[in-house]
């Protein structure tokens, strides 16, 4: 949805009831003021809309018409999801379709949210005289099960207006301490608590869709109780406002004008507020628009490296040690550019079709360099919706290996109160306190972790669309990668010792140049708890947690662009090319209101990364002597 559609509210209502009651005529009669005679049982789920005005609202009102034949049962089920009204409809003059309401009324309380509005519909009536359900008898029903109750007729119009607009009423108002409180009772486990976030001062209810979520479960949960309008701007492509609308449940209290005094609070909206106008504006201009050229240029020289290197190691692969390492450290940078290209495919900054950008983003990530896109998607929206949260974002949850702030420390030498384990304990004791002196050595698994990491996930879950095609084809993919790779090294080196070290190499070095990158992204920035980062603005969030690395044009294309990381996390679905020349804007954004904006050279950054960690073995140590 448009930001600047004419109408308030966006309500979906169904339409349910035995097949040949005249649903969809129903449909036709109210959206188009159109009657078909001829009118064919409906196949699946049809939809219409119409805009009306209620107490001076322009309410649009979006309708299915659900197929009533038993065989189409389970499509329609998920449609109940996210409606605000439903019109259970009988036929006057057949009985049996009356018989069928009550099977059809537990169905939608089933599926349906609780505060949904239903109204039964005799309709036909002008088939008065051959009428074989009585007024009476169909009120009373209504009245007994908490329903509102009409009759109409599509044929000739009778009160089908009305039945329509009785429904859209004008939404529940939630105030700021009604939300608080809904919000605690997630938090308190409550198993009746209702999780919903915020969107232009619009409540939605993601208690059932959150596991049908197309970005996945984790990331939307991060946003539960928040207003997360930005983010969701920024994540999401118009089209999303329309299935967030199925969610739809009320209007929130405007937030409190701040305070007049409060200066900080002051010049964190109105940066928010002129990042937003920037973006706007930068949309507007086609920064949000890929070179085709650029990524010509970048898909034909990342390929061209597989191939120096693959043709490196056929050539001389069974004579030659060194041709062997030259090739090893040529394919492991084939696999860590072929990173960069995933993430920007990832986040549709190439190509804005789903499922265009699907199959290459299953190429790049699964296929050539080996790692599952749902594993990865399912981490890195997270990332980019909950940065440097301590609990919420992944890229720094990453103990018991490295600690990086003193929220993680406290979490996991606080577990070993009650944790028995010898090895969590050797590990407390005689690793994590000293995670400086390991912390390059580690990097160089970084690959080898992720893409086990990668694979397991990859065959225990569905992708996040739940798309079983798109399942098999990450699934198989990973397979032919490693399959592919494993035959090249065995086939075409001569030695076992010169089959270890290929592979070694391979991993290590896009280990390094993955993680290193990673590291200076965020590590060593600011860290805040979710009561904190709740207070903090999105996009401020996202300014004060990233880094950028100044770096020539060699630094550019080794780090992907991701060198940006502020601009990135701020507008993540601009091209990687536009990233440079936004940065100019950003910047003196962020400094005329006070919002820390922190760049650094590679030497700086990593000087940086090695200082937080040096920090967080010191409290480590700390814990470990109050523990002996």
């Amino acid at each position: 949805m448009s930001r600047d559609e004419e109408y308030d509210y966006l309500f979906k209502v169904v339409l349910i009831g035995d097949s040949g009651v005249g649903k969809t005529n129903l449909l036709s009669r109210f959206t188009r003021n159109e009657f078909n005679l001829e009118s064919k049982s409906t196949i699946g789920v049809e939809f219409a809309t119409r805009s009306i005005q209620v107490d001076n609202k322009v309410i649009k009102a979006q309708i299915w018409d659900t197929a009533g034949q038993e065989r189409y049962r389970a499509i329609t089920s998920a449609y109940y999801r996210g409606a605000v009204g439903a019109l259970l409809v009988y036929d006057i003059s057949k009985h049996s379709t009356y018989e069928s309401v009550d099977r059809w009324l537990k169905e939608l309380r089933d599926h349906a949210d609780s505060n949904i509005v239903i109204m039964l519909v005799g309709n036909k009536s002008d088939l008065r005289h051959l009428r074989a359900v009585p007024t009476e008898e169909a009120k009373q029903f209504a009245s007994d099960n908490g329903l509102s109750f009409i009759e109409t007729s599509a044929l000739d119009a009778t009160n089908v207006d009305q039945s329509f607009q009785q429904i859209l009423t004008v939404p529940h108002f939630y105030t700021r301490a009604e939300l608080a409180d809904i919000h605690q009772d997630v938090l308190d486990k409550k198993p009746e608590a209702r999780k919903l976030i915020v969107v232009e001062n619009k409540v939605y209810d993601i208690t059932d869709f959150v596991f049908d979520h197309p970005g996945g479960e984790r990331v939307l949960l991060t946003q539960e109780g928040r207003d997360a309008t930005d983010v969701f701007h920024e994540m999401h492509p118009p089209s999303a406002y329309e299935l967030l609308a199925n969610c739809y449940v009320g209007d929130c209290e405007p937030k409190l004008p701040i305070d007049s005094n409060d200066k900080k609070a002051l010049n964190s909206a109105a940066f928010a507020q002129e990042i937003r106008d920037l973006r706007d504006k930068l949309e507007k201009q086609g920064y949000f628009d890929a070179s085709t050229g650029f990524y010509v240029y970048k898909v034909s020289t990342t390929l061209l490296v597989c191939i120096a290197g693959l043709a490196i190691l056929k050539a001389w692969g069974r004579d030659s040690t060194l041709a062997v390492f030259i090739a090893a450290f040529l394919v492991g940078l084939f696999w860590q550019q072929c990173g960069w290209l995933a993430h920007d495919y990832a986040h549709y900054q190439v190509i804005k079709d789903p499922n265009v950008n699907n199959l290459f983003l299953v190429t790049f990530g699964n296929l050539v360099q080996g790692f599952s896109l749902s594993w990865w998607k399912n981490k890195h929206n997270t990332h980019h919706a909950s940065t440097n949260v301590s609990g919420e974002d992944p890229d720094i949850d990453t103990a018991p290996i490295l600690l990086w702030d003193e929220f993680a420390a406290a979490n996991f030498y606080g577990s070993l109160k009650d944790n028995t384990s010898g090895f969590d304990r050797f590990i407390a004791e005689h690793i994590l306190p000293y995670q400086t002196r390991y912390y390059f050595f580690i990097l160089g698994f970084a690959r080898t972790s992720w893409a086990i990491q990668s694979i397991i996930y990859s065959f225990k879950n569905e992708t996040l669309s739940k798309s079983k095609l798109l399942s098999w084809c990450e699934r198989i993919f990973l397979i032919i990668h490693w399959v592919f790779f494993t035959y090249c090294t065995v086939a075409w080196i001569g030695s076992l010792r010169n089959i270890i070290m290929f592979f070694v190499v391979s991993q290590v070095t896009t280990g390094y140049l993955l993680a290193i990158v990673f590291a200076m992204n965020h590590n060593g920035m600011p860290v805040y708890s979710p009561e904190e980062a709740n207070r903090i603005e999105f996009y401020e969030l996202q300014c004060i947690t990233g880094r950028d690395v100044n770096c020539n044009a060699f630094g550019d294309w080794i780090m992907g662009g991701l060198n940006y990381q502020i601009e990135h996390h701020l507008f993540p679905e601009m091209p990687r090319h536009h990233l440079s020349k936004v940065k100019p804007m950003v910047k003196p954004i962020a400094q005329k209101y006070s919002i820390p904006y922190h760049d650094a050279t590679v030497i700086g950054g990593t000087i940086e990364v090695l200082q937080t960690l040096d920090f967080v073995q010191k409290i480590s140590q700390k814990f470990i002597k109050k523990m002996l």
